[in-house]
């Protein structure tokens, strides 16, 4: 029964990215021929540090996290994370400023060409300088989420994540009037924010209710 109830929020929340970016996609659909390829190509290009930094150090850290919620040792858990945190922070941050200074070359060498011309790599440049910004935080609620799991706790992540859902959308669809499709990003950015900021404000919550 335990299993069972850690595992639905999980399995039930899995799909939000995948919504999300629907959402945007329905979005992009109105935004002029190439929206949605260009809204693809820029996401693809900002998730790649995201997994390789974020994801990584997230599922490094899990264990640790784990023992230390365990046996309810609050001080070897808010230093792992705190570790862990700023590593991912620091590198990420990094990330972002390189993607952000070399999009528009990156987009040029790999996407350039044929039917995707100058104004299509432009567009997808600054697309991508916008989703640049959300590398950090979307990094970061990885770490957050893993920490929620060793406390035990799967649907505080899967809620938040909900919220921050309909805020990338509401804002996206409103930016996206103004912007186009560097809009969406700006929405996804402003909903991943506000994500991390939440997530970390209920997990330091929840660590000083440990106790050793």
């Amino acid at each position: 029964r335990r299993f069972i109830r850690l595992m639905l929020p999980k399995v039930i929340g899995h799909p939000i990215e995948q919504l999300t970016f629907l959402g945007f996609t329905v979005i992009a659909s109105g935004l002029g021929a190439g929206a949605i390829a260009i809204l693809n190509f820029a996401r693809n290009f900002q998730s790649m540090p995201v997994n390789t930094i974020g994801v990584t150090f997230a599922l490094a850290a899990f264990p640790v996290l784990a023992r230390a919620a365990s046996v309810a040792d609050s001080e070897t858990f808010r230093r792992e994370f705190s570790f862990t945190g700023k590593a991912i922070l620091l590198l990420t941050a990094l990330a972002a400023v390189v993607v952000y200074l070399l999009r528009q070359p990156l987009i040029a060498f790999f996407l350039g060409g044929g039917a995707f011309d100058a104004a299509a790599i432009r567009l997808t440049a600054v697309t991508l300088g916008v989703f640049a910004l959300a590398i950090p935080t979307e990094s970061l609620t990885h770490l957050l989420a893993r920490g929620f799991y060793a406390l035990k706790d799967s649907l505080t992540p899967v809620l938040v994540s909900l919220l921050a859902l309909v805020i990338a959308i509401i804002n996206g669809y409103a930016f996206a009037q103004s912007y186009g499709v560097p809009g969406l990003a700006l929405g996804f950015f402003t909903g991943s924010f506000l994500k991390t900021v939440i997530l970390y404000l209920l997990l330091q919550r929840k660590i000083t209710l440990l106790r050793k």
